[in-house]
Formats: C-alpha cells, sequence, structure tokens
C-alpha cells in the first residue's frame, strides 16, 4: 500500500466531519466510536495490502466495480448472483482473506434510495 498518512488523514476527515454534523451531541461519542472501528479496518486492510501498491480508498473503490445481478423468475426475485471478479479484484480479496459467496439471498428490498438530503447535511 502506498501513503501511509492516507489513514490519518482518513480519521481526521471523519473526526472534522462528525464534529460538523453532530457538534457535541449525544451521538456523538457512538459517531466518534464507529469512525475509530472504521479507522482500525483501514489499519487492518492496509496491511494485509501492503504488498499492493494501492491506497485503500483506491482499492475499495476497486472493490466497489463488483456488482451482483439480481435473478428473477417470473418477475420473482429469487437470489442476486455475483460474477467471477476480474484479476486485481481477486488479489484484493485473497490478500484480505475474504471468500465470495457464489449468491446471495434476494427478498427485493431495495436498499438504495433517492430521498433527498436534509440541507444541513448538504456539503458546501
Amino acid at each position: 500500500m502506498k501513503a501511509p498518512g492516507a489513514s490519518l488523514r482518513f480519521i481526521k476527515n471523519a473526526l472534522d466531519k462528525a464534529k460538523r454534523d453532530l457538534g457535541n451531541g449525544p451521538s456523538s461519542f457512538d459517531t466518534i466510536a464507529v469512525i475509530m472501528l472504521a479507522y482500525r479496518i483501514v489499519q487492518e486492510l492496509a496491511t494485509r495490502w501492503s504488498r499492493i501498491d494501492l491506497t485503500v480508498d483506491e482499492a475499495i473503490k476497486e472493490l466497489s466495480t463488483l456488482c451482483a445481478t439480481e435473478m428473477k423468475v417470473k418477475g420473482k426475485s429469487l437470489c442476486n448472483k455475483i460474477p467471477e471478479p476480474r484479476e486485481s479484484i481477486s488479489k484484493l480479496l485473497k490478500a484480505a482473506n475474504v471468500k465470495m459467496l457464489k449468491a446471495l439471498s434476494c427478498h427485493g428490498i431495495k436498499v438504495a434510495t433517492r430521498k433527498k438530503l436534509p440541507e444541513r447535511r448538504k456539503s458546501h
């Protein structure tokens, strides 16, 4: 992995965003705990991907290109099939010791929305 300071920038940016969005309210501690866990995950991935010439951010963006395909029979969702990953993604998964499933059960639930963000959450 390159740019060892990237994980420090990650935590600083996440803490700055949490402070800006939440101030010092009761959920601030929970948010900081999640950020610290995310920081620890970034550190672990950086260690596991140390022989790969990508930053953790670049590697995650690469992994995000692997998408599932919804399988339907007679209009009813059966499962989400995960395609065979290309070589670059396979290397990342192997280095992180992740074993991919061939398919995921599908309940027809939509997780992404096009709902507008509240004004306070929009970045300027």
